[in-house]
């Protein structure tokens, strides 16, 4: 696979940031490995449609809706996840409060919770970041340093 000249600039501005982690390693094969390294978490909004398959699929969708009658966090969860938006942040304080309760009450296992806050837990490269892409050749480096 070959290497754009976007990519070897981003490569360059990294390598050659003096305040940056990579300008002051000893290698390239140390910078490759920092810059390859799974080093940094997003959390991207899951789909709600992947909520509810895990819900239904434990069997807990139909303990919170039945729920939802006499316990308030039920009924703002079976709003939440009927409501008219495509997704949800679920490490967000609200979303953690709510799954918080739903698991004090009974109603959501700690694996099904584990299972939907995975799915907004994203690990990726400084290189992937950066729009290098997930791999970096060694002899980019040199490349780069000549633009």
């Amino acid at each position: 696979m070959g290497v754009s000249r976007d990519q070897l600039l981003a490569l360059k501005a990294l390598i050659e940031d003096e305040e940056g982690p990579y300008f002051a390693m000893e290698s390239d094969e140390e910078r490759k490995a920092a810059l390859e390294a799974k080093s940094i978490v997003e959390h991207p909004r899951v789909a709600m449609a992947e909520v509810q398959r895990i819900l239904m699929a434990s069997g807990e969708w139909w303990a919170i809706k039945s729920a939802a009658a006499t316990n308030p966090h039920a009924e703002m969860t079976m709003d939440m996840l009927g409501a008219m938006f495509d997704d949800l942040d679920v490490h967000h304080a609200t979303t953690q409060g709510v799954f918080d309760a739903l698991q004090a009450a009974s109603l959501l296992s700690a694996e099904s919770r584990a299972s939907i806050e995975a799915l907004g837990t994203v690990y990726r490269s400084p290189a992937e970041v950066a729009g290098i892409g997930p791999k970096v050749r060694i002899g980019w480096f040199d490349r780069a340093r000549v633009l």
